[in-house]
């Protein structure tokens, strides 16, 4: 039943059956970060489909990459980090999709950030998917333009501008080195490469993106939301530069 009611959300954004056949077979492919700490003071919460990650930067104080696919099971993963959704200050959405932003609404005290480019896919005036447009409820939010930076604490979050997998898609950099890529990059096998293009508006953009990600030399970590966390990001990075006329 489940996975029923995720394709069946997927589907509203593919135009056609063969799409809809494509995206269920990459989906087979997501492999969500187990709910967790994953290093120092990141964590994840995993949902059905996706990971939503939580960075502290003070005591008792978080921010948020992204919000989940599924409500009760944020709050659930919420409770057994024993973090409590008032401490959470910020959301930085990565996109609007659906898979990015259910548990949006409990996080109360949070600002929800996202990039400027994707304001019109939230107020359902640009195309998600050719001949697509469908609003995001995702309440009252603030945008960022590319490269804007907030500091939290002596944590820093600064926007990077990476359409194409949706117009206004945005990756963010914390703290210089660590990558929170959203629907940019997938990792599966112990590759990187381009998210499936069957999710994407714009492929080629969605590549280009990637590779505007890959040229920032200080990334040590990648923080995927369907693919896990990739450790060796310049190594990784390296192998898909290698590779990439044969595989974008």
């Amino acid at each position: 039943m489940i996975i029923v009611i995720i394709m069946s959300a997927a589907a509203a954004l593919l135009p056609s059956c063969n799409e809809s056949s494509l995206a269920e077979q990459e989906m087979k492919k997501f492999t969500p970060v187990e709910t967790g700490l994953i290093d120092d003071s990141f964590f994840a919460v995993r949902g059905k489909i996706s990971t939503m990650f939580l960075v502290q930067y003070a005591d008792g104080a978080y921010i948020a990459i992204d919000a989940g696919d599924d409500k009760p099971a944020v709050s659930d993963g919420l409770d057994e980090l024993d973090i409590a959704a008032e401490s959470v200050s910020a959301v930085f959405l990565t996109h609007s999709d659906w898979d990015h932003i259910k548990g949006l609404s409990l996080f109360e005290n949070a600002t929800v950030y996202i990039s400027e480019e994707e304001d019109p896919v939230v107020k359902g005036t640009a195309e998600r998917k050719k001949g697509i447009r469908k609003k995001a409820d995702i309440g009252i939010y603030k945008m960022l333009s590319d490269d804007e930076s907030l500091q939290f604490g002596n944590t820093s979050v600064r926007i990077i501008n990476t359409p194409g997998h949706t117009p206004g898609s945005a990756s963010y950099l914390v703290n210089g080195t660590l990558l929170f890529s959203g629907d940019t990059i997938a990792y599966t096998g112990g590759v990187l490469s381009v998210f499936p293009r069957v999710f994407n508006t714009d492929h080629a953009m969605t590549a280009e993106s990637m590779l505007r990600l890959s040229e920032l030399s200080d990334i040590t970590i990648i923080f995927t939301p369907h693919h896990g966390v990739v450790f060796d990001a310049q190594m990784a990075f390296a192998e898909w530069k290698e590779s990439r006329p044969s595989t974008d």
